[in-house]
């Protein structure tokens, strides 16, 4: 597993009132997660102060973290994407990253000379891998007909969102490391039955029929969609945020029933849906 960090720089998720976590206590979850073996930090210029938070961590005793970042997505121009990656590593505190991904990927697309940008960085060692974080399943469609050269994919995986599940042996086939994101949809798999937004009523059904399973074969809800993400063979890693040390802790003592949700697998896959406005959180607020 790996770490996402949103909720380290940005009040971020709709089950989490806290908002953003206070720096002591990522301390205490850098502490939790070196000790499980989590080695990854998934970052990125646009989550606030978060990039500087870890960089101050990782000065101090929580250095053996491999870091992925994005580039700010205001970033146009070859020399503005160099300038924000300088600045990424600054405040990571960082000379090199493990990963680099295209935040924006439709700009990527109208601006392809920024990509020289990303490979002369992986060329200087200052980046080991490339890639795109991305949302639709068109999107990879795209880098594979243009052919394009890049060694990571990040994307939303889910028991609701399988849209890109059928990408996975054509990625994996590429040496493409694909890490997935959203396995608990930003949370929404834990907000109360009577708390949810109407905005998420078409999918009501399906989240009950969630919470159904996992209490009627007694297991904890977070151990449901994490097991199913985990339990994919092509997936190279998830990525989980937490809003707390006790959060991390929970996620990973639920993979003692890892087994057991197995089980329910083929129930789990008929709970797919294909509405990205319920999907994708940026539509969540339109």
């Amino acid at each position: 597993m790996g770490l996402g960090t949103a909720q380290f720089g940005l009040d971020y998720g709709i089950s989490n009132p806290a908002g953003k976590v206070p720096p002591e206590e990522v301390r205490q979850i850098l502490r939790i997660a070196q000790v499980a073996g989590i080695d990854l930090l998934d970052t990125a210029a646009a989550y606030g102060t978060a990039q500087t938070v870890i960089g101050n961590c990782l000065t101090t005793d929580h250095g053996n973290f491999k870091v992925i970042s994005k580039v700010s997505p205001e970033a146009i121009e070859p020399a503005d994407m160099l300038e924000s990656f300088n600045q990424v590593t600054s405040e990571l505190q960082v000379e090199t990253l493990y990963g680099l991904l295209v935040h924006d990927f439709d700009r990527f697309t109208r601006r392809r000379d920024n990509w020289d940008v990303f490979r002369q960085l992986r060329t200087d060692g200052r980046v080991r891998k490339l890639g795109f974080s991305v949302y639709y399943p068109a999107q990879i469609e795209w880098l594979i007909q243009n052919d394009v050269d890049f060694d990571v994919v990040q994307l939303p995986y889910s028991v609701l969102d399988q849209r890109f599940a059928d990408y996975f042996p054509q990625l994996k086939e590429r040496n493409v490391e694909i890490h997935v994101r959203s396995v608990f949809l930003q949370g929404l798999f834990f907000v109360p039955e009577d708390k949810l937004p109407p905005h998420f009523t078409p999918v009501a059904a399906k989240l009950k029929r969630l919470r159904a399973m996992a209490l009627d074969n007694e297991v904890p809800l977070a151990a449901v969609p994490l097991s199913f993400a985990l339990a994919n063979l092509d997936v190279t890693r998830i990525v989980i945020g937490v809003d707390s040390a006790r959060g991390l802790e929970e996620n990973i003592d639920s993979l003692i029933h890892f087994d057991r949700v197995q089980s329910l697998r083929s129930q789990l896959e008929e709970l797919s849906e294909s509405d990205e406005r319920i999907l994708l959180p940026f539509n969540w607020r339109r």
